[in-house]
C-alpha cells in the first residue's frame, strides 16, 4: 500500500516538485530500485539498478539487477524505450528521442554488461524473458510517464525490440527497428546471395581476392598476429589461433559490407606485409575468435543458436586454402559458450514471423541497402500498417533517420505521428 499512496500522491503533485524531487521520490518509493545521478548532461538522467526476476514465471528461481539509463525531459512528453541487445556501453541520446523530444529509458540486456545473474544459467536467456524485463519496467515507469511509449533498438535491440511488441502489444504505442535482422534458422543462406550480389562484382572480386592471399599467406601474417595478440594478453584456446584466423578471414566479406567499407582501400599491393594486416585487423578484428572475444559474446551465441537464429560461412571458393577449419560442411558463426550443445527453436520464429505477417502493426524497419544484414530484413505484409525503409549507400552504422533522403524522413514521421495521436 505504500507504494501506491506515494505514486497517487507524486501524480498529484508533480508540479509542485521540480523534476528532480519528483523522480527521486518516486525512485525511493521503490524498495527494488537504487539510482544514481549522472552529472554534467543538459538533461536530467540517472543511472538506475532495477531488481528482475531471473525466471518471470518462478521468482524463487532468484534475481538480478538490471542496469537502466533514465533521461528526463517533461512528463507531459512521450517516452523512447531503447532496447539494447547487448551492454550499455555510454549512455547518449538516441535519434528518436531527440526528433520527439522525448524522455529516455535506455535498458541494458539480462546477462549483459552489468546486468548478468550470479549464476549463468544460460536457459533463462529467452526473448520471452528479456520481454517480460522490459514489460516490469514499462509497468513501473508506465503512471510516471503516461503519453505514448516508443520502443526502438539497433541491430540485435531492434530484434529484440520487435519481440517485446510480439509478447506484450499494449504497452508502446509504436516501435522503429533499426538494422534488425531476423534469421531464418542457424545457417541463413540469403546471406550468401547478398554476398555473391552486393555492390559491382570488381569491388566484390577485390575483397575475394584479398581473402585469398591472406589465406594462402598464413605463415606470413600468423607469426605477426601472433605476437601482437600475445603482447595484447588474448589467448586462443577455444579455437586455436590458426583457427581463429581462418574464421576471421571468412567473416571479411560480412565485416566489409556490414560497415560499409571502401573498397578503394581494400589493399591491392601485398608487398608491406604490415600494412596489410593493419587493414585486416582494421575491418575485422582477430579478436572476436579469441578466448575473450568469444566469452564476451557468449550470450549473444547462446540466444542465436537457441532462438534468434545466426549465419554461417560458404567455404566453397575458399575450400583448397583451408588449412586447419573442418571443409565438411559451412562452418558456422555461432561459439557457444563453453561448447556447450545448442538446440535451435524454429517453432518461436515461425510463430513470430506469423504474428508480424497478421497483427505486426506500427512498426517502422529501416535498413541500410549495403548491410550485410539486411539480407535478413524483415518486410511487412499488405495485412498490416507497418512500413519499411531501405536507404540506399547505407550500411550497419549509418541507417538512421538523419541519413533518410528528405522524402523518406518525411514519409517516416508521418507513418510515426500518426501512430501517436491521442
Amino acid at each position: 500500500m505504500r507504494f501506491y499512496y506515494l505514486l497517487i500522491m507524486l501524480t498529484l503533485s508533480i508540479s509542485s516538485f521540480s523534476k528532480n524531487d519528483t523522480l527521486e521520490v518516486f525512485f525511493n518509493s521503490i524498495s527494488d530500485i537504487s539510482f544514481e545521478e549522472i552529472k554534467n548532461n543538459k538533461n536530467v538522467t540517472y543511472d538506475v539498478k532495477i531488481k528482475q526476476p531471473l525466471d518471470h514465471a518462478d521468482s524463487s528461481k532468484g534475481y538480478f539487477y538490471q542496469r537502466v539509463v533514465l533521461t528526463h525531459r517533461s512528463f507531459n512528453k512521450p517516452l523512447v524505450l531503447v532496447i539494447e541487445g547487448y551492454a550499455i556501453y555510454s549512455p547518449h541520446q538516441y535519434e528518436l528521442a531527440t526528433l520527439l523530444d522525448g524522455n529516455q529509458i535506455n535498458v541494458e540486456h539480462r546477462f549483459f554488461g552489468e546486468s548478468i545473474p550470479d549464476s549463468l544459467n544460460y536457459k533463462y536467456l529467452t526473448l520471452a524473458q528479456a520481454s517480460a524485463d522490459l514489460h516490469h519496467i514499462h509497468e513501473l515507469f508506465k503512471d510516471l510517464y503516461k503519453k505514448h511509449w516508443i520502443s526502438t533498438g539497433i541491430s540485435k535491440g531492434g530484434t529484440t525490440s520487435l519481440f517485446y511488441k510480439y509478447y506484450y502489444p499494449d504497452d508502446v504505442s509504436a516501435c522503429v527497428a533499426y538494422v534488425a535482422p531476423l534469421a531464418q534458422g542457424i545457417e541463413d543462406k540469403r546471406v550468401y546471395h547478398f554476398l555473391d550480389t552486393v555492390g559491382s562484382k570488381f569491388c566484390r572480386n577485390k575483397v575475394f581476392d584479398y581473402q585469398v592471399w591472406l589465406l594462402r599467406n598464413q605463415e606470413k601474417v600468423i607469426p605477426v598476429l601472433k605476437k601482437l595478440y600475445g603482447s595484447k594478453g588474448y589467448s586462443f584456446n577455444y579455437l586455436s589461433l590458426e583457427e581463429a584466423f581462418e574464421y576471421s578471414v571468412l567473416e571479411f566479406s560480412f565485416a566489409f559490407w556490414q560497415y560499409g567499407k571502401s573498397c578503394n582501400q581494400v589493399p591491392v599491393d601485398f608487398e608491406n606485409i604490415q600494412q596489410v594486416i593493419k587493414y585486416y585487423l582494421s575491418t575485422n578484428p582477430l579478436f572476436l575468435f579469441s578466448d575473450q572475444g568469444i566469452e564476451y559474446y557468449g550470450p549473444h551465441y547462446y540466444q542465436a543458436g537457441t532462438e534468434m537464429g545466426y549465419y554461417g560461412y560458404n567455404i566453397k571458393p575458399f575450400k583448397k586454402h583451408l588449412k586447419f577449419i573442418s571443409t565438411r560442411t559451412n562452418p558456422s558463426a555461432i561459439f557457444a559458450p563453453e561448447k556447450i550443445k545448442l538446440m535451435y527453436n524454429q517453432q518461436i520464429t515461425d510463430d513470430f514471423k506469423a504474428w508480424l505477417e497478421e497483427e505486426g502493426n506500427n512498426i517502422i524497419y529501416l535498413y541500410g541497402k549495403l548491410d550485410t544484414w539486411s539480407a535478413c530484413a524483415i518486410y511487412p505484409s499488405k495485412n498490416v500498417n507497418s512500413k519499411v525503409f531501405f536507404l540506399d549507400n547505407k550500411h550497419h552504422g549509418n541507417t538512421n533517420v538523419e541519413e533518410m533522403s528528405v522524402g523518406q524522413r518525411q514519409e517516416f514521421l508521418r507513418y510515426l505521428k500518426s501512430w501517436m495521436k491521442g
